[in-house]
């Protein structure tokens, strides 16, 4: 049987752990699966064992995740009531001029950070 990948994401964000529903979530968003087809197939399974998690896993996901260590530390962070990570953080100096990208940075800066 082949399942179409909002589907799978949903079914894992159902039945594994937190951590794995987001690490699968980011994977998928990464790979062209959108919030909007992951919305639908919410809805399709609405009544499913699972499902109050799996909406906290779409709500939670974020594409900008590159990878599943980058997915997992922000899971513990936001566990550990450390506040949140901004994935692939740009860093410009004072005129604007692109410094760098991190993989993480705490909190969310408006408009990326300025050094």
């Amino acid at each position: 049987m082949v399942t179409t990948m909002d589907r799978t994401t949903i079914d894992i964000a159902r039945n594994e752990s937190f951590v794995m529903g987001v690490m699968v979530a980011d994977a998928a968003m990464g790979g062209g699966c959108t919030p909007g087809q992951l919305r639908p197939a919410l809805e399709r399974a609405r009544r499913w064992p699972g499902m109050a998690k799996a909406r906290q896993v779409v709500d939670f996901a974020d594409v900008r995740s590159e990878s599943p260590y980058e997915s997992w530390m922000r899971v513990l962070l936001s566990e550990l009531d450390l506040g949140e990570l901004t994935p692939q953080l740009v860093i410009n100096d004072e005129h604007g001029n692109f410094v760098a990208r991190v993989d993480g940075a705490p909190g969310r800066p408006e408009g990326g950070l300025r050094i």
